[in-house]
């Protein structure tokens, strides 16, 4: 029963109060279901707990999916590690304390980027610690052999579980401390408010709505980002105001007029950066506004650079597709074809990157936003440092003086300067 709870926690965690880490860490990495792939993952200390890892988490792409994969995992380790504790090591009091290791992996994967892999070669430690050979001989080759195949496929920390495990049940079992069922429930329930404590400390709860926000922005829901502003219980932030904006800039009408007005959605604490951040500060969306306003080259050199420093194996779905649609863009069809051709192996970009393969230059120059992001792209290239927004966009009215979008960005700049 705990363990359903715990679980359920998890879950609840997860797909409602920080979807947007796990939407993000979805972008983040790139799963290939190809042979080289698989033999390039596993052919490194850790590889296969990463190769799994990198696969569960494309399920992030449907947060509710993403939070039930974790909440099982670490659901499964702690009824596993009770139920191994109980039988082999020690009963009582003692068996409520494994209710610490599935919480310290939940801090654990809170943070930006965190990846689920240690939690699914732990899983995997303890599982096989369940098997031990009847024949006294056998069970110290078994021990040598299965932690040094858990080192290699999971790393050091799911190898040195097992190991630790086994050695444990080899010791008489202990009933040990109390077996009261008053003082267990007493003892799990102290040990659950403490790990939410940590849980609630570790969580950056105000980075989720950012990264939600920038989400929208990649999926272009403008309604949805307008919806979020006028929620005024949530706490904007420079990356929010970046987001809202950018939603108004594409939104005809009343609202997208409103980015010029005095009641734009700014803060002065934010400054002109309520616009765009300075790239050092916030890539995503500094590329995703650069490549929205006609800065196709920049934008391109920024996802180029972000997919170098922060993708070991130099595959990230966010940026990777993005790299393809510059390459559209700019009519560079063979490059952006290998783009897409390597997005066509991940089973959820297959579909829209073989759709844009199948389509022809003309089709391109005709789409309702790369045809258009091709007419009035910036062809001069132009450095970005964040501060110099109002020069780029200069350059760019000075050569497509009808790009409204950039107009509106440089009066807003130039009237935010001005309240500074």
């Amino acid at each position: 029963m705990a363990s359903l709870i715990f679980a359920l926690a998890v879950w609840l965690f997860f797909a409602f109060c920080y979807q947007g880490h796990l939407v993000y860490n979805q972008g983040l990495w790139l799963f290939l279901d190809t042979k080289e792939y698989f033999i390039d993952k596993v052919s490194r200390i850790g590889g296969l707990g990463e190769y799994l890892a990198v696969f569960l988490t494309q399920f992030n792409f449907w947060p509710m999916v993403g939070a039930a994969i974790i909440a099982a995992i670490l659901g499964a380790i702690h009824f596993l590690l009770s139920l191994y504790f109980k039988k082999r090591v020690a009963g009582g009091i003692w068996s409520q304390f494994v209710l610490v290791v599935p919480f310290v992996l939940w801090i654990l994967l809170c943070g930006k980027g965190a990846s689920i892999g240690l939690s699914v070669g732990i899983l995997a430690s303890i599982s096989l610690a369940f098997i031990r050979p009847g024949n006294k001989y056998l069970a110290p080759l078994w021990l040598i052999a299965m932690t040094a195949a858990l080192f290699l496929g999971f790393g050091i920390v799911p190898a040195g579980t097992f190991a630790l495990l086994q050695v444990l049940s080899y010791f008489p079992r202990k009933n040990g401390g109390s077996q009261k069922k008053v003082v267990r429930y007493a003892v799990t329930l102290i040990i659950f408010a403490a790990g939410l404590f940590g849980v609630y400390k570790v969580a950056d709860i105000g980075l989720d709505m950012d990264m939600r926000y920038t989400q929208a922005a990649r999926n272009r829901d403008w309604v949805k980002l307008i919806e979020y502003s006028r929620n005024r219980r949530l706490e904007r932030s420079a990356a929010m105001c970046n987001c809202v904006n950018l939603a108004l800039a594409n939104t005809p009408g009343q609202d997208g007029k409103s980015l010029l007005n005095e009641y734009a959605l700014y803060d002065r604490k934010f400054g002109t950066g309520s616009l765009m951040l300075p790239e050092q500060y916030d890539q995503i969306n500094a590329c995703e506004i650069l490549f929205n306003l006609g800065f196709i080259s920049e934008a391109r050199r920024c996802a180029f650079e972000r997919l170098s420093s922060t993708s070991e194996d130099g595959y990230s779905g966010y940026w990777i597709s993005r790299l393809a649609e510059c390459a559209l863009i700019d009519g560079r069809t063979e490059l952006a074809r290998k783009y897409l051709t390597i997005l066509s192996h991940n089973f959820i970009y297959a579909y829209s990157a073989r759709k844009l393969m199948a389509m022809s230059d003309e089709d391109i120059s005709n789409h309702f936003l790369y045809g258009r992001l091709r007419k009035m792209r910036m062809t001069e290239s132009v450095s970005f440092q964040g501060r110099d927004l109002d020069f780029m966009l200069l350059a760019m009215l000075n050569e497509h003086k009808e790009n409204q979008m950039a107009m509106d960005y440089y009066v807003a700049f130039v009237n935010i300067s001005k309240n500074e």
